[in-house]
């Protein structure tokens, strides 16, 4: 995934034609500091989960994908506050996505 300095101008390089990419770095624009570190790592671990799972992260997802995600967390050892707090920036991400 792309990662943007939270005050640079937004751009994308010539080498990255990923709608995801493109959707993620619009949505983390408006972020900065640690916000935007912090939804830019939770992005990245969704985009890895969905990734490994076949699942493009924007087009499709419903409520099962996320609920298997966060069980994922689980699985992996995060309590639930903490899976909880993974998820705000994916759900802003998936609250401003096209539909």
């Amino acid at each position: 995934m792309l990662h943007v300095q939270p005050n640079a101008a937004l751009a994308v390089s010539a080498d990255v034609d990923d709608h995801r990419a493109v959707a993620a770095v619009s949505f983390l624009a408006r972020y900065a500091g640690h916000t935007h570190e912090l939804y830019s790592y939770q992005l990245r671990r969704w985009f890895q989960w969905c990734e490994a799972n076949g699942l493009d992260p924007l087009v499709g997802i419903q409520r099962a994908h996320v609920e298997l995600y966060i069980r994922s967390m689980g699985e992996a050892g995060l309590m639930a506050s903490s899976a909880n707090t993974m998820m705000h920036g994916v759900r802003g991400f998936l609250s401003v996505r096209p539909h």
